[in-house]
């Protein structure tokens, strides 16, 4: 089903820009200042109705709302009819601006009457803090947890039967350093043999183990799949909901990064199930943070804005367009393993060493020791020394030195360590020059300059540092940094507008008030010569968007072509994400190279890929299956989607 598109009406106040001298202007801006006035408070009476009343068939609909519509245009176009120098023409004009401001306020009441009648939520989910948000009354609101914070570590710990999930487990982390989970947001839908994850396996306290080529996490003799770990974390942000809300929450839009693969969006989409979510939709995080920055945006003219997510364990860049209220992405990027957990091991790594040559110890020695009591003295010392980092990172925010103090850390001796800012922005140098490459790399795939930029927006905890802004300055002189969208709830805010315009289902599918067009985050295409990626869709490719290419046989009398599907962008194929294979059998038989094979890949405005292989001199033999890339629902059967990949004999 098409999902009706509301369109973003001109903003409610005037473009800062209108000559004042122009008399038609300031008609304009008379005749809208009016009707805002007058509709602000239509609206707020409709709303206060519904509030006070849990009978549906008593709320006030579209349809009365554009009849009070109707009467507030007459009265204000009578009312200026003498200034007019062309009537009718004048009030053509004025009467559509108007009508087309309607929509604003049509959206805003069925926000109200979406969230009374089944509220859903917005969570960013993070991979060192969460955040859940909800439209409530007309206003998108954050749901603090029982501590009075904004957000919640994504932290689980384990003890027998009973769970701490939050601030509690990350506080006692230290006492419990081997049943203590965290970043199950860098292991989810990763393979285990994966170098990403064998590095963090290194650094972690827990025990990771290898089943069946997945990664899962050993605590107290259990195994943990990473995704019902985040599901905990999800169920806690589900409990705080509800209690805030005093009522049942059931649908959700949980946000990803954007450069996440089929599989983490796959099990990102599990972690929500398994915690009693409908999640309506798994959101591209800078999107979100796009449509929080849409609601703020003032000015009307097309701006080209670059969103920079620095979170906790990952980082994404978008370039997109806005105009009239729609979002056009037009180039992504990030890494998925980069953002202030790296910083935290940085400064973990220097304490380290320079505790090392103060007092000739080693503060990791016995990490991995057999004897349980050695093993856990030394996690338990890197806990502690990770969090005293972590809060002196931030700190170093604001301050330009800090010390890193700990008491009795090994063998009696104390710590006491001083990072200047300097010394903290050379750890992170590297991290920090890898993001502006990604930022170029972004801005070129765009086709932009830097000084085309207009805005750039700072989304996630690490966007605070400020090496971060001073670099983005230097990139983009001149350019605004975005100071109206706090970097820890743009996200969730974002996926809030989002959970509840279409939480209604297929009876109500609303998008926010503008209409997002999206890119492909990654490449997509099929295996070559048996080893090679040969890319079929481009990443950053606009979608919807369709795309062919033709392969011919490498044997003599060849009778089958296999299509194994990857997306990522790695020229050796297995070392991308494998989505499924499509098979072309009963080949007449022919010379090599004559078969000829098209194989044509679509992706519509629903985010449904499809891939179709046909013979090119009989159509009659091919195969297609879809796969939902955005819901993430696969079209594949359990069978094929476990199919062994073998390498495609067919393909040049």
């Amino acid at each position: 089903m098409k999902k009706r598109i509301a369109p973003k009406p001109p903003n409610l106040s005037p473009p800062e820009s209108m000559d004042d001298a122009d008399s038609s202007s300031k008609i304009e801006r008379k005749v809208k200042k009016k009707y805002k006035k007058e509709m602000d408070t239509i609206l707020k009476d409709l709303k206060l109705r519904i509030l006070r009343t849990d009978d549906p068939s008593e709320f006030e609909n579209a349809e009365k709302l554009e009849k009070k519509h109707e009467k507030v245009v007459k009265g204000i176009l009578s009312s200026c009819e003498d200034k007019f120098v062309d009537v009718i023409e004048e009030r053509r004009k004025l009467r559509t601006i108007l009508n087309f401001q309607l929509e604003y306020y049509k959206e805003q009441l069925q926000i109200q009457i979406n969230a009374k009648l089944r509220p859903a939520i917005g969570i960013d989910l993070g991979t060192t803090y969460s955040c859940v948000s909800v439209c409530l009354n007309g206003e998108i609101q954050i749901i603090q947890n029982e501590v009075g914070k904004n957000t919640t570590p994504s932290y689980l710990g384990i003890d027998g039967d009973h769970t701490f999930i939050g601030q509690p487990a990350k506080e006692q982390a230290y006492l419990r350093p081997l049943s203590t989970v965290f970043d199950a947001k860098r292991l989810i839908g990763r393979n285990y043999d994966d170098p990403v994850v064998q590095k963090d396996i290194e650094l972690w306290p827990f025990e990771v183990k290898n089943v069946d080529s997945h990664p899962v996490i050993r605590v107290e003799g259990r195994n943990y799949l990473p995704e019902e770990i985040s599901a905990e974390i999800l169920k806690e942000l589900k409990r705080q909901a509800e209690e805030f809300l005093s009522r049942p929450i059931a649908d959700a839009v949980i946000t990803v990064p954007a450069y996440f693969n089929n599989g983490q969006r796959q099990a990102t989409k599990k972690a929500g199930e398994l915690a009693g979510f409908n999640v309506l939709r798994i959101l591209n995080e800078p999107t979100a943070a796009a449509i929080t920055y849409n609601l703020h945006l003032v000015d009307l003219a097309t701006r080209n804005v670059l969103i920079y997510d620095l979170g906790g364990g990952t980082f994404d860049v978008s370039v997109l367009t806005i105009q009239n209220g729609d979002i056009k992405i037009k180039s992504v990027g990030g890494d998925t393993h980069l953002g202030g957990e790296d910083f935290d091991n940085a400064m973990v790594d220097y304490c380290m060493k320079e505790f090392k040559n103060k007092h000739d110890l080693e503060l990791s020695e016995g990490k991995s020791s057999e004897d349980e009591n050695i093993k856990f003295q030394a996690n338990k010392r890197i806990r502690r020394l990770r969090n005293e980092c972590e809060k002196q990172k931030i700190s170093l925010s604001a301050a330009r030195k800090t010390v890193v103090v700990l008491d009795a850390i090994m063998n009696s001796f104390d710590m006491s360590i001083t990072i200047t800012r300097e010394i903290f922005e050379d750890l992170i140098k590297d991290h920090l020059d890898k993001c502006m490459q990604i930022v170029k790399e972004v801005i070129l795939n765009a086709d932009l300059e830097p000084s085309d930029i207009d805005d750039i927006v700072l989304v996630g905890g690490s966007s605070h540092i400020p090496d971060v802004k001073k670099r983005l300055k230097e990139h983009f002189p001149g350019k605004n940094l975005c100071q109206t969208v706090n970097p820890d709830e743009a996200v969730a805010k974002g996926a809030a507008i989002q959970a509840c315009l279409i939480s209604e289902g297929e009876n109500n599918q609303m998008s926010y008030t503008g209409q997002v067009s999206d890119v492909t985050p990654l490449s997509l295409g099929v295996t070559k010569q048996k080893i090679y990626f040969s890319e079929i869709i481009p990443k950053n490719t606009k979608i919807p968007c369709e795309k062919v290419k033709t392969y011919i046989t490498r044997h003599d009398n060849q009778e089958t072509m296999k299509f194994p599907i990857y997306e990522g962008e790695d020229p050796i194929a297995e070392n991308n994400y494998k989505l499924g294979q499509i098979e072309i059998l009963n080949i007449p038989p022919a010379p090599k190279g004559e078969q000829k094979c098209d194989v044509v890949m679509r992706i519509d405005e629903d985010g449904i890929f499809t891939i179709q292989a046909s013979m090119a001199e009989n159509r009659e033999n091919q195969k297609t299956i879809s796969i939902c890339l955005n819901q993430n629902r696969p079209k594949f059967t359990v069978d094929e989607l476990n199919e062994e990949c073998e390498p495609p004999e067919a393909l040049v």
